[in-house]
């Protein structure tokens, strides 16, 4: 069994204020809480920035890695949200 965490920090072009950046991060965590576990881990202040930590779980390594690609391309496909950076770790158990 394999364990992949993932911190994500996406830009937010369009947010002009903290209620802008809720709004987009209530539908991100909205939209995938039931297929990964995800929360904002960082930037919690800063309204053009949003970091999140989720965590995928499969029996293969392979699943993982096409799991994170595509909910990378649905998170960014909006247009709302630009990916800065991503960090992961792979954990074999």
């Amino acid at each position: 069994m394999y364990s992949l965490t993932v911190k994500l920090t996406l830009f937010l072009p369009l947010s002009q204020s903290l209620k802008d950046k809720r709004r987009v991060r209530r539908a991100v965590i909205d939209r995938y809480q039931k297929k990964v576990l995800i929360k904002e881990v960082a930037t919690q202040e800063s309204w053009q920035s949003l970091t999140l930590g989720f965590a995928l779980v499969s029996l293969r390594e392979s699943d993982l890695y096409q799991q994170l690609d595509d909910l990378l391309y649905d998170i960014t496909e909006s247009g709302e949200v630009e990916l800065q950076s991503r960090d992961f770790e792979l954990v074999k158990l």
